[in-house]
């Protein structure tokens, strides 16, 4: 990435104060997801493409 005239490289990934991982794009870009809020379940698949 070049930004304000310099090449820059930035990670999909921050810091937390908290004890969880957050999936967010970068990583889900990636899969199918399905959240079944009812039985409080996340299902992750691969895409094909």
């Amino acid at each position: 990435l070049v930004y304000l005239g310099f090449q820059v490289c930035l990670s999909p990934f921050v810091p937390s104060q908290l004890n969880v991982w957050e999936l967010g794009g970068a990583f889900l870009m990636e899969f199918y997801t399905e959240f079944d809020f009812d039985t409080g379940r996340i299902g992750i698949a691969k895409t094909t493409f």
